[in-house]
């Protein structure tokens, strides 16, 4: 993943979306295309589609950010503070907040070296656990720093329409999807993904990672 600098990040995220939109716009209109009992199959694949594209753009996104952050050598002193998570979990191995007294310690007597580059496990790191309920998506943009006010507004659609839909079909329970139940989870998901595109996309190109002197 080639993402050394600031515009060479921005290109890999716009080819992120780019073939994903591009296979979700494809899907839909053969879909729609479709008449019959067939359609409605295709209706629920295209539900978990859809869910597994906004996923992946978010997982890839977010790992390919932090990437960036550890290729770029930037000091914890360099960036804003929530960074600083990344220094306590790697002075742990990852177990943090950690539960042994003399850990407890050393955060209480600032030794974590904070003078160091930035250093994370970016896949590890961002974490969708396979469930990208609204919880999660908040814990990842907390961890970039990114603003949550458009998403919250879509906190009941991505848990109770979204979520809920996808992980009905995909452990095989019956659902009887219309097309407008499609179509309402298909347009509202690629408005999730155009948001968190514009949303990163923006942090990145005003270097909003960085402290401003």
């Amino acid at each position: 993943m080639n993402v050394k600098t600031p515009s060479l990040l921005i290109d890999y995220i716009e080819s992120e979306k780019g073939w994903r939109t591009k296979e979700l716009l494809n899907f839909r209109s053969r879909t729609l295309a479709i008449k019959g009992v067939d359609q409605i199959s295709m209706f629920k694949l295209g539900i978990c589609l859809v869910y597994s594209h906004w996923e992946g753009f978010v997982k890839n996104s977010g790992s390919a950010f932090f990437t960036f952050l550890v290729k770029s050598g930037l000091k914890y002193t360099e960036l804003q503070d929530h960074y600083r998570v990344c220094a306590f979990l790697e002075h742990f191995d990852g177990q943090y907040p950690h539960k042994n007294f003399k850990s407890n310690v050393v955060i209480v007597k600032n030794q974590i070296n904070f003078q160091k580059s930035i250093k994370v496990d970016p896949q590890r790191f961002i974490d969708t656990k396979s469930n990208l309920n609204y919880e999660t998506l908040e814990e990842i943009l907390d961890k970039i720093g990114l603003n949550n006010s458009h998403f919250i507004l879509k906190a009941n659609f991505i848990d109770e329409s979204l979520i809920k839909m996808r992980n009905a079909i995909a452990h095989g329970e019956y659902r009887d999807i219309t097309q407008q139940d499609f179509l309402d989870v298909y347009d509202g998901t690629m408005v999730l993904i155009e948001t968190f595109f514009n949303e990163i996309l923006n942090f990145i190109a005003q270097n909003q990672f960085r402290i401003t002197a």
